[in-house]
């Protein structure tokens, strides 16, 4: 049985803007960047996966005005 067309383009669309929501998830400051990014390079396979490692990897820094 084959799995119904819109369940498959709603699961693509969310695999293929992952870096994204990672952004957001961490609270990158540059989130306009990796959309765009996303947008033009995500269709590769090393541009996506360049993009998510740099949302994963990424360091954040905390604001507590302490520092």
């Amino acid at each position: 049985m084959l799995p119904n067309v819109g369940v498959v383009i709603v699961i693509g669309t969310a695999a293929y803007f992952l870096p994204l929501a990672i952004a957001f998830y961490r609270g990158l400051s540059n989130k306009l960047g990796i959309f765009f990014l996303n947008l033009i390079f995500g269709f590769t396979v090393i541009g996506w996966a360049v993009l998510l490692s740099y949302c994963v990897l990424t360091r954040v820094r905390k604001m507590d005005g302490f520092s």
